[in-house]
């Protein structure tokens, strides 16, 4: 494509991404007197529609839980397209790096829909973990991506287990339903897999400027997103942190082996 045409396809979805972005923080101010599941659903309708205003298709395998009680969801991070895809499933509060705050747009955006901002310095443990436990019992569902940064999309970077404290169900005191979730942005919407040249388009990978990224990703065809929500946790997997990272990025691992196997062997035989 020409590069006056992908400039202009990425103008108009920034466009649309914005005023989609200003209309929906609009109601979500209006919701903010109402319990919290009320505001948790507005902000998966907004990332539905910014999903729409990106070009990105997200298709689902597997069934998210909806059981009372703490919910905790570990996926896997590839960029911050992450947000919008996954977000537009469930109704959930993400957990994130302290610097997410201070991003133009995207963190006042953060701000608003009470993203939980986590220091991540190894000195603070003690204070990560007594702030999300505290947001963990008020809101009871959490999206957390526990590799700690984001990956390149095809691997799985190990899960580090000393957030995850704070989400057993020893420290909450309640039964805790964790769900490990693979995520992948595998094709453009043309068809093409998202490997060789294309594989940073939409994966942000190598310290690359976010700006000139979401430009380039923009002005793409926009991306097929693979989600695969595995069965829960055995219950008494959530008792104990390491436990729970190494059973969780296995279901991770594995999901995302699937899924790339479709993409480059789309002629392997799949599971009835």
């Amino acid at each position: 494509m020409r590069p006056v045409l992908r400039h202009g396809r990425a103008l108009l979805r920034f466009g649309a991404f914005l005023l989609v972005s200003l209309a929906f923080a609009f109601f979500y101010l209006l919701t903010l007197p109402f319990p919290r599941r009320l505001q948790q659903r507005v902000q998966r309708r907004w990332c539905a529609a910014v999903n729409r205003c990106a070009g990105l298709s997200v298709r689902v395998e597997g069934t998210p839980v909806d059981t009372p009680g703490p919910i905790l969801f570990l996926v896997n991070h590839v960029s911050y397209f992450d947000i919008p895809a996954f977000g537009s499933l469930v109704d959930a509060t993400f957990v994130a790096k302290s610097e997410v705050a201070s991003w133009p747009l995207f963190g006042q955006f953060s701000r608003l829909t009470g993203t939980v901002f986590i220091p991540r310095r190894v000195n603070r443990t003690s204070e990560q973990v007594a702030v999300l436990r505290e947001r963990f019992l008020r809101d009871h569902r959490l999206i957390l991506f526990p590799e700690g940064t984001n990956g390149d999309g095809r691997s799985v970077l190990p899960f580090k287990s000393s957030l995850l404290q704070a989400v057993t169900s020893e420290a909450t005191g309640l039964p805790v339903t964790v769900q490990a979730v693979s995520l992948a942005f595998t094709r453009l919407t043309t068809g093409e897999p998202l490997t060789g040249p294309h594989y940073d388009l939409f994966a942000w990978v190598d310290a690359d400027d976010m700006f000139p990224h979401l430009w380039r990703a923009l002005g793409s065809a926009g991306a097929e997103v693979r989600v695969i929500f595995h069965p829960p946790l055995a219950a008494d997997l959530s008792q104990d942190r390491k436990l729970m990272a190494r059973a969780a990025e296995a279901q991770v691992r594995a999901g995302l082996a699937k899924l790339w196997a479709d993409v480059l062997d789309p002629t392997t035989p799949k599971d009835r």
